[in-house]
Formats: structure tokens, sequence, C-alpha cells
């Protein structure tokens, strides 16, 4: 799976192109009436790179860019138990094993070069109980433990507890809830200070430092509604402990390299779904809340990560008029990401710096887009054969890609010489054909 996007212009030139590869394998066997046992396999690439050169914005003589790329190689094998206890319960006993190599290449403002290769293992054992309860098995519970190591952590073992249970209330109604604590020893190098990247780019935590903990939770509501109307509705919280952010502005030999802190989310989610012979329809609406704070940053002020959308929805619809054809379309909207806008530049000692407004103090503008399709489908003797028209962006919304500051130079009056904000996809249409065999 690869994306890939050139642009050009007289004063400036940008690329991204990101993708993953992978390749797995996994092996089931019987073991007797009672036990089954599997291992898997898998490899896997990641490889992201972005590079926007602004060659007519200059400070100071040099060039205002960013170059950024991320590749993270992923082996990793899997080994499990699984024995069946009861008529209602199974039991299960496993084991990850990975190891992670790790590669970042970046610039900083005005081109100075930040390289790192890395290279990161772990493993983990579990042990897991499935079981039904209550009459008729109206109580499905899943229990868990894992027990992680990460070879860069402080911590020489990691506990992870994990419990589920969803109760049927009746025939058509259920109530779920879920609670677990998870831990990862990787931090992400995504500078939201300076951009907002379409993609996430990811490195090794430092040697030494204990690994990032989570504790999350969610309770959830699910059933049918009449007219084959399905329905659910969650409420979710978690909390992260030990996050690390660069420090972006450490220059002297005792500066500190990270900020540890802490954060916190929460929400609720909405779902709808319908299908009739002819037409089917759902929708979802998520309402959410996020927040990060860490010591010695933004005056130790808690501030809202580039991920805190307050409003996430989508809805779609399609008709097949005679199990031939089927049209569909699909609506999205979000609220815009918090960003740190550059307000103008001053005169220091040190030379010309921007003057920043608060930490992701602004938001994007709403993202919203229209995508419809139409396929008509024959089945030949030997599979099935679909034509496809799609149309991405119907409307033609000039949706906000990413916002770069390194685009928002100024002149000797303070007027921005380039405008911050890379546009997504204009209209888009498509027209494909596909086999399957």
């Amino acid at each position: 799976d690869t994306y890939k996007e050139n642009s050009s212009a007289a004063a400036e030139y940008t690329r991204f192109a990101w993708g993953n590869r992978t390749l797995g394998a996994r092996w089931f066997q019987l073991i007797g009436s009672l036990w089954t046992g599997s291992v898997g396999l898998t490899a896997s690439r990641f490889s992201g790179t972005y590079d926007h050169d602004l060659s007519s914005v200059r400070q100071s003589g040099a060039a205002v860019g960013r170059v950024l790329d991320n590749q993270i190689t992923d082996f990793s094998a899997t080994a499990e138990l699984s024995r069946v206890l009861t008529e209602h319960a199974t039991l299960d006993l496993g084991g990850e094993f990975k190891s992670l190599g790790f590669r970042y290449r970046g610039n900083r403002d005005f081109g100075v070069p930040d390289t790192l290769r890395e290279a990161l293992g772990s493993g983990a054992l579990y042990l897991r109980h499935r079981g039904q309860w209550l009459n008729r098995g109206r109580l499905v519970t899943d229990i868990s433990v894992r027990l992680s190591h990460y070879t860069n952590a402080r911590e020489s073992m990691l506990l992870e507890p994990r419990l589920a249970a969803k109760l049927h209330l009746s025939d058509r109604w259920s109530l779920q809830a879920a609670v677990g604590r998870y831990t990862q020893a990787v931090l992400t190098a995504t500078d939201e200070e300076d951009l907002l990247t379409p993609m996430e780019l990811w490195v090794p935590r430092p040697d030494g430092l204990p690994a990032a903990t989570s504790v999350q939770m969610v309770i959830g509501l699910e059933g049918d509604l009449p007219g084959s109307v399905e329905l659910s509705l969650e409420a979710y919280r978690n909390r992260f402990g030990q996050l690390l952010r660069f420090n972006r502005d450490a220059v002297a030999r005792l500066d500190p390299t990270y900020f540890s802190g802490h954060g916190s989310s929460r929400g609720v989610e909405l779902f709808v779904r319908r299908r009739t012979a002819r037409f089917y329809g759902w929708g979802g609406v998520t309402l959410s809340d996020a927040e990060r704070q860490f010591d010695g940053f933004n005056d130790d002020r808690l501030f809202r990560p580039k991920f805190d959308y307050r409003v996430v929805t989508s809805m779609t619809g399609g008709w097949t008029p005679a199990g031939k054809y089927d049209f569909g379309a699909t609506w999205t909207y979000r609220s815009g990401q918090p960003f740190t806008p550059i307000l103008g530049i001053r005169d220091t000692p040190g030379g010309t710096e921007y003057v920043y407004g608060p930490f992701n103090g602004t938001r994007l503008p709403p993202y919203h887009r229209l995508d419809l399709s139409a396929t008509r489908t024959w089945h030949p003797h030997w599979g099935t054969l679909d034509g496809f028209l799609n149309l991405t962006n119907a409307y033609n919304r000039l949706n906000v890609f990413l916002y770069d500051n390194a685009r928002s130079g100024f002149t000797d009056r303070f007027q921005l010489l380039h405008n911050p904000y890379l546009p997504d996809l204009p209209l888009l249409p498509t027209l494909g054909v596909r086999a399957t065999f």
C-alpha cells in the first residue's frame, strides 16, 4: 500500500510519499481433541518521506525548507497454545517477539540535520481466559494478563492486565465494557510546532527511561431497533503516563533533550446502520477531547495535541438496483486540528526569530468532503468483473492537507510571503476495472 504526490512551482517544491509492505505466514495445528497450536512469522517495512524546499524564502542567507524521512522494519514471531477447558471456556498461552529497526532523517530550522539509526527488541508472554457465564452464556468475559519486556526500557518487566465483558440484556441489546493497561517503547518525532505532517514519525525511546503507559476504559451499549436499524453507543476515557516530547529549543549541553509529561482523552461515539434489499446506509459521529502537559514545556500548561478533533462524523449511503449496479455516496466531516501560528518576526541579539502564538492555540479550518461512486458488476463463468467510476471530493472543497510554518516567511513589513496552508486533493475522478477470479 503506497501513496505518492509531487507538486512544484517556481518558488517551491513539495514531495511526499508513504507506504507499507507486509509479508506474513501462519500455521495452525490440532493437537489431540482439546489443544490447538499456531505459529506465525511477519515481516513489514513502513517508509515515509516529506521533502519541502522553498528556494525563494530565505532567512540569514539559508533556504527555508523541511526534509523528513522515516523507515521502520518489523520482524515478528508469535506462538500460541489454546486448550478447551469446558463447553463455554478456553485458555490461551502465547508469546510474541519483535525486532524493530528505525531510520529517521530530518532537519530543524534552516536545514540543521538530525539523523538516527537504532534497533529495538521486545518480547511478551500472555495468559488469556475466555468464558461464557450465566444462563445460556448471557455474560461473556475475556480476561488476560501480559508480561512485556523492551530492550530500551528501565523496567525489566511490565505487567499489563486487561478485562473485557459483554452482558446480553435481551435478544436485541447488550452492554459491554473493557479496561486495560498498555505500554510502548517508541515515541513520535513529529514536531507539532513546525509541521502537521501527513504521517507520524516514530523512533525508539531513549535507553534507560520508563516505558510509556496508558490505562484505557470503554463502556458501550449496542442493539437493534425496529426497521432493521443497528445502533451502538460508546463512551471512553484514556490516561497516558511517561510521555516524552523532544525539546526543539535545546542548544546548551545542560538543556534537557526531552520533556516528560502525561495526558488524557475522552469521548463519546454513536454509530447507526440500516440495510434493506436495495438501499443501505450507515453513519457515525464522535465527540472527543484530548489534552497533554509536559514539565518545563509551555510553562507547564495543558495544551491540545494535534489529534484533538472535537467533532468527527461520516455518513455513507447507497442504492443497489437490480443487483448489478451500486451507486454510493460518503460524506465526512471533522473539526480543525490545533496548530501554532506564526504571528510575526523580531530581531534579537542572536538574529531574527519567529514570534509564535499560543501553543496549539488556533485550529485549522474544518475538513469536509463528499465522495461519489458508481459500479457495474458482471458475473462471467471465471469470476467477477467490476467497472467503476469514483469522484473524490465531488464538490471540490479546498481542504487543508497540512500547515507548514516553513512557508510563513515574512517581508520587512511583516507581511506573509506565502500561504502556509498546503491544500488537500481537489476533485479527482477515477475510472477503472476490477477483476476477481
